[in-house]
């Protein structure tokens, strides 16, 4: 086997292992989540939920609602019913428990939004610290911690395969509320190649997860 030979079978192989570990990647400046979600599909559709619907304050007389973001379906969740924040936002009334957004509609690869704390009147409290997980339909993980997270503190995710879901917790303080705002999802135009069949692997993934909860 001549070198040519080597580095053409080193190359494939390399292009293999790259196909074979899809890459999930977390983004903290909106921009540059932007920017990767338009290198990674210069055709996707953007979508964005400012919450802007809700009344300020008020109760939505469930933990699961169905919304869409510029017409990209999602569906958040908690374990206990969720809340407008007091200027536009979601919220939770249980500080011991997770947002979710999860049962995103076929094709979203990124999501983005504004995570921060919240106090009992549903106002903006300011020295929380959250963490943001992402499961993407490769079964592939990734967390972000927020520190003194301020009303526009970002986080956005951007997956080679599809998101499955994002779990929002808020660790400090004991008294706050984990609140998210101006969030937004990209979906391809066309399902990226190998998307449809991670689709139902990934479909098996939440379910495991939500078992395990």
């Amino acid at each position: 086997m001549n070198v040519r030979d080597t580095a053409v079978r080193a190359l494939a192989a390399a292009a293999l292992a790259l196909a074979a570990s899809p890459a999930l990647a977390v983004y903290t400046d909106r921009t540059a989540f932007l920017g990767a979600v338009a290198l990674a599909d210069p055709a996707a559709r953007i979508g964005d939920d400012g919450f802007d619907d809700l009344t300020d304050g008020a109760g939505l007389g469930s933990n699961e609602v169905t919304r869409n973001a510029g017409g990209i379906g999602y569906r958040a969740s908690s374990g206990d019913d969720l809340y407008a924040g007091a200027d536009g936002f979601l919220t939770n009334g249980g500080s011991e428990y997770d947002i979710v957004l999860d049962a995103f509609a076929r094709g979203v690869f990124a999501a983005g939004a504004d995570f921060f704390g919240s106090d009992v009147l549903g106002a903006f409290a300011e020295g929380a610290r959250l963490t943001i997980v992402a499961l993407d339909l490769a079964g592939a993980s990734l967390e972000v911690d927020l520190t003194d997270a301020l009303r526009t503190s970002f986080a956005g995710f951007v997956s080679d395969t599809g998101l499955v879901s994002l779990t929002l917790t808020l660790t400090e303080p004991t008294a706050g509320y984990p609140s998210l705002d101006n969030l937004t999802l990209a979906q391809h135009a066309v399902p990226a190649p190998g998307t449809l069949a991670l689709a139902l692997a990934g479909l098996g993934v939440a379910a495991a997860v939500r078992r395990r909860r």
